[in-house]
């Protein structure tokens, strides 16, 4: 078990070496219900295949968050009932096969997980996520039974591996909620019992809820600047000789004015484009978002200025809305890319006031955009 174990703590210390400009910590809860697909008990003389009832799964979370990207350390416990068996091989006259027998007991398994979740689209305000995990888990096979004969009581421990999707949503003062899905998979535990040797492999489908809050902010050291040099001593200059002076009448002389620092253009604008009659925010528009905001920052800006856009397809209410919309999800990027929600600006303006003018009904690219400008 430690060889399984330490391998795993190593891997989420390490996510602190990681540093970013727009990242922090984060920590949570997890609740959801949880499906066990059946499994064999493959024993030397007796394989049964045990159904389950649906049951719950819940557990906690702590990762960090750099950009788009998660690694998080994660604890999950999901328990089970037995339901009923399917004799699948015996060499016991007592069962014979394909036979379905009644069943009890009950299936825990509790999981050690290390993720790595991925922001891969965004739409409106929900952020669309895949992830992988690896890990351990540790199975319970508690009193697994046909009345009276006890087929297996124990539990032993195995590696384990998951996928995931969800979808997250900002709630505001750094509370996030999430919805997602669940592929867990075990490998193969042994189980020492009465009736000899069992093993089994633990294996579910499951559907959860998240809620976390974030902590901390950026980790990046900040930097110091280099200790003035120590002067160096000068020799002392001889003592001038004196020499008679008549005493001149002093002129004030005005005080000279220096050159003022060069203030250098703030870059941009930035374009965002979207697809026809969507609002959504492509690969290629966060990029975009990203290097704006990292704009702001580097070049001390006060404000962002968005203004959406929509071609000419269309009536012009609808297009005033489906710019508003752009603009609104433009907005949320920029917020999750640490850009304050107060300083940023917003306006849309449909289809008036094009960038490329074209006759009505056009579909036109260069006008299904939000302009990014940064204000000083």
């Amino acid at each position: 078990m430690r060889k399984i174990l330490l391998p795993l703590l190593a891997s989420t210390m390490s996510i602190s070496a990681f540093a970013d400009e727009d990242n922090h910590f984060y920590a949570g809860v997890e609740f959801g219900i949880s499906t066990a697909l059946k499994s064999d008990l493959e024993g030397e003389d007796l394989t049964l295949r045990a159904d389950k009832h649906w049951g719950r799964n819940g557990g906690l979370f702590i990762g960090k968050k750099i950009n788009k990207t998660r690694f998080e350390f994660e604890y999950m416990i999901r328990s089970n009932v037995v339901d009923s068996f399917d004799i699948t091989a015996s060499n016991l006259d007592a069962f014979p096969v394909r036979r379905e027998i009644n069943g009890a007991g009950r299936q825990k398994t509790s999981s050690l997980m290390v993720n790595a979740w991925r922001t891969f689209a965004t739409w409106h305000k929900w952020d669309l996520d895949a992830g992988f995990g690896f890990g351990a888990a540790r199975t319970r096979l508690d009193n697994v039974r046909q009345g009276s004969n006890n087929f297996v009581d124990g539990s032993d421990w195995a590696p384990a591996v998951q996928a995931m999707v969800q979808a997250s949503y900002p709630m505001g003062k750094g509370a996030n909620f999430s919805l997602g899905y669940r592929l867990f998979r075990a490998f193969k535990a042994e189980y020492a019992t009465q009736n000899g040797e069992f093993s089994h492999r633990a294996r579910s489908n499951e559907f959860f809820a998240r809620l976390s809050w974030k902590f901390g902010g950026s980790s990046s050291a900040p930097r110091t600047k280099p200790a003035p040099a120590a002067p160096v001593a000068q020799p002392a200059a001889p003592a001038p000789t004196p020499v008679e002076t008549k005493p001149v009448q002093q002129v004030p002389e005005k005080p000279l004015e220096g050159p003022k620092p060069e203030e250098h253009p703030l870059p941009g604008p930035y374009i965002v484009y979207f697809d026809f009659d969507k609002s959504n925010v492509s690969a290629r528009g966060m990029n975009t978002i990203s290097e704006a905001a990292a704009a702001f920052r580097d070049y001390k800006a006060v404000e962002i200025r968005t203004t959406g856009k929509a071609d000419r397809a269309g009536s012009s209410t609808y297009n005033v809305k489906l710019a508003e919309r752009r603009t609104e999800a433009v907005r949320a990027a920029l917020i999750r890319e640490g850009i304050p929600a107060n300083k940023i600006d917003i306006r849309s303006t449909g289809e008036n006031e094009p960038r490329v003018p074209t006759a009505d009904g056009v579909r036109e690219q260069e006008n299904r955009v939000v302009v990014i400008v940064l204000v000083r």
